[in-house]
């Protein structure tokens, strides 16, 4: 994990040079605010618990056991901009995409489960991502994983374009991990007078999945929090 991190910052700061908006693109905003971080942090509550029915055909469940674990995160780094009375979001940006139980190399190990918050696509008013779960390859052989997902690191990219065409191959390998998607969901953005920028409440933050192990149930729950800086 200390070594993730540390691959994960070496990458923020390699492209922390080459980043901002445009001349051009500045010299048409009334007013700037640069420099500006928003964050998306998961995390899944799993809760395994007993289940028998009453004699009159209820359910009842019993020896809870709750666990809550890291799901990964996703930050974003931008500039806004106020031109034509409103405010937006400058081209490009920066997103740095960190994962749960995936290393820097994009491997899972056996028998443990990665999630994430993989990004899709941004635009100057919202953010489209998807709810990721990832298992190695050797287990889930069989599934046909998502493609372009990065890699845990920082990417400069542009607005509008699919992110997975930007990342210059650095995606999850397909020979090593295999992922599934969730659920997918847009986070839009808001802006205060002063051109700063913060998360709507993301829709449908919470989403349960429930397995089903006979007396025995597993519900995971997974939430997604905004978070500035």
């Amino acid at each position: 994990m200390r070594r993730t991190t540390l691959i994960t910052a070496l990458g923020a700061v390699v492209l922390a040079a080459g980043w901002g908006p445009g001349s051009a693109q500045a010299a048409s905003c009334a007013k700037l605010n640069e420099g500006q971080e928003v964050r998306l942090v998961g995390q899944v509550v799993e809760d395994r618990f007993s289940e028998t029915y009453s004699s009159g055909g209820k359910p009842q469940t019993g020896n809870h056991k709750v666990t809550r674990f890291a799901m990964g995160s996703l930050a974003m780094r931008a500039t806004t901009c106020r031109s034509d009375g409103r405010w937006r979001v400058l081209d490009p940006v920066v997103l740095t995409p960190s994962y749960a139980n995936v290393s820097s190399d994009g491997s899972v190990p056996t028998g443990a489960t990665g999630w994430g918050l993989a990004p899709v696509r941004v635009g100057d008013r919202a953010l489209a991502m998807r709810f990721v779960q990832c298992q190695s390859s050797s287990v889930w052989g069989g599934v046909r994983g998502l493609l372009g997902i990065p890699l845990p690191g920082s990417y400069v990219v542009s607005l509008a374009q699919l992110v997975a065409g930007q990342v210059a191959g650095r995606v999850l390998p397909q020979d090593k991990t295999r992922c599934a998607q969730v659920v997918a969901s847009k986070v839009r953005f808001r802006f205060d007078r002063r051109g700063t920028l913060s998360l709507k409440p993301v829709g449908g933050s919470q989403t349960s999945l429930v397995t089903d192990l006979g007396d025995v149930k597993i519900k995971k729950t997974l939430t997604v929090t905004a978070r500035q800086g």
